[in-house]
């Protein structure tokens, strides 16, 4: 009896932010980990991220472990299916949100954003031009606002990996803490 309950509890649970959103139910619950991992990700946006900057492993750690908590959520990465989202508007918000709160799943949040938007984003990257005089210090004056209508305006993914650049520096600079904003014990950037 209590199997069978675990089997109700994690179909109601997995589906609970699907109805949430409006999406379908899953009924397939059989995902392997390691699998997920490779496949929620983009291997690709993160070459274009090391040509000029070392990702905090940290980061990219809570990065996927949030990605992998959002296929149960969203769907996956790569299927054409999964509804289009505005990425750049989320990220907006995310990002006012870090401002007053100081929440670093928000920059985690960010980030993910920039690389959804690099490889299935509404506002398709046109070019991946390099873009002069951009150096990226602490004493530079580039905001993550100033990159994403930059991005909007000209296309360039390069801003997308300006933004992702941005957000991983404040997350090791500033030490944000990771305050969960789900109801449960259940985190999606440190429970994997």
């Amino acid at each position: 009896m209590t199997q069978y309950h675990n089997i109700i509890r994690q179909s109601y649970l997995m589906n609970l932010w699907r109805w949430k959103c409006g999406l379908p139910e899953r009924t397939d619950v059989q995902d392997n980990l390691y699998d997920l991992y490779q496949s929620e990700w983009s291997n690709e946006f993160m070459e274009k991220v090391r040509k000029f900057y070392i990702p905090d492993e940290q980061f990219v750690q809570m990065m996927k472990n949030r990605l992998v908590i959002g296929t149960y959520r969203y769907g996956y990465f790569h299927d054409k299916d999964r509804p289009k989202y505005d990425h750049i508007s989320s990220a907006r918000k995310r990002y006012a949100n870090y401002l007053k709160d100081g929440n670093g799943e928000h920059l985690i949040d960010i980030a993910n954003f920039m690389m959804l938007e690099f490889v299935r984003g509404q506002v398709a990257h046109t070019t991946m031009e390099c873009i002069s005089g951009i150096l990226l210090c602490q004493y530079c004056r580039i905001t993550v606002p100033d990159m994403l209508d930059d991005y909007v305006r000209t296309k360039n993914g390069v801003y997308l990996v300006i933004v992702y650049t941005l957000v991983d520096f404040i997350f090791k600079t500033d030490k944000p803490k990771v305050i969960s904003i789900c109801e449960h014990d259940f985190h999606a950037t440190e429970c994997i």
